[in-house]
């Protein structure tokens, strides 16, 4: 199998070339991305979604980690509680050869989850596992925390931590907020924004340290931004540039 990805001016191609048995070569061609000018940044989406015009999206792999799709931006990561219980190993075999794509830009969503069926001493080793990921392949995390943040930010702090580290999905009160940030955490809302409580945690933040994301929701980025908009107060093209200068940032990563 050789995979190439391949790039011009105006439009960004995928180029698989797949040999068969009689030796010929079949090609696939898909079309990345078009050439405009990128607005909306979703940082977490489970829906294996395809940009739309104005988009730039992270797609979360969180299982088939051998099976990376051909377009597109990805997070890969071993979910709190989607851990295999049968082949754990070869998903981290797995795992570690998909993270080293260079369109995969970020390790997660992985974490710890109070509510998972997974007990807290299955969950650590796995959490532990890939933030050793993180910093042999220099990728920032993107963490999912359920009622765990001081068990989330001990490993963090014990290994100090030199990498970007995103609390996804976040919808907690303005002072847990507050100490992420304060620790250098970013944080990314999605859905909940339309709520007026979370829109005044949203507000009361620095907004350097601020994304936005749909997971896994139908709801399209753009209705974030607007929930995300009217609780700042912020112009829309104000907010999209300062999102598109954190993602930039934080994936260490320029986008369009």
């Amino acid at each position: 199998m050789v995979h190439t990805r391949l790039k011009c001016t105006d439009i960004k191609i995928v180029l698989s070339l797949n040999e068969t048995a009689s030796g010929k070569l079949r090609q696939f061609f898909l079309f990345r991305q078009c050439n405009f000018i990128v607005k909306f940044i979703n940082v977490h989406c489970h829906i294996n979604k395809i940009p739309q015009e104005n988009e730039w999206v992270i797609n979360n792999l969180y299982q088939d980690f051998g099976n990376l799709p051909d377009t597109g931006f990805f997070s890969a990561g071993i979910h709190p509680c989607y851990i295999p219980s049968l082949n754990l190993e070869e998903q981290f075999m797995a795992l570690e050869e998909c993270i080293a794509d260079p369109w995969v830009l970020a390790i997660g969503e992985c974490g710890l989850d109070k509510l998972s069926a997974f007990p807290m001493e299955v969950q650590l080793p796995v959490f532990l596992k890939q933030i050793e990921l993180a910093l042999y392949s220099k990728k920032p995390l993107i963490i999912h925390c359920v009622k765990a943040y001081e068990e989330v930010m001990r490993p963090l702090k014990e290994t100090t931590f030199p990498l970007p580290v995103l609390f996804h999905g976040f919808r907690k009160n303005i002072h847990l907020a507050k100490a992420l940030i304060h620790k250098g955490y970013y944080l990314s809302f999605g859905t909940a924004l339309q709520f007026t409580s979370v829109q005044e945690v949203f507000a009361g933040l620095p907004m350097e340290y601020l994304l936005l994301e749909t997971d896994d929701s139908q709801i399209p980025i753009r209705q974030i931004y607007q929930w995300a908009a009217q609780a700042t107060g912020l112009p829309q093209e104000s907010l999209i540039l300062q999102m598109k200068n954190n993602a930039s940032k934080f994936f260490n990563h320029a986008i369009p």
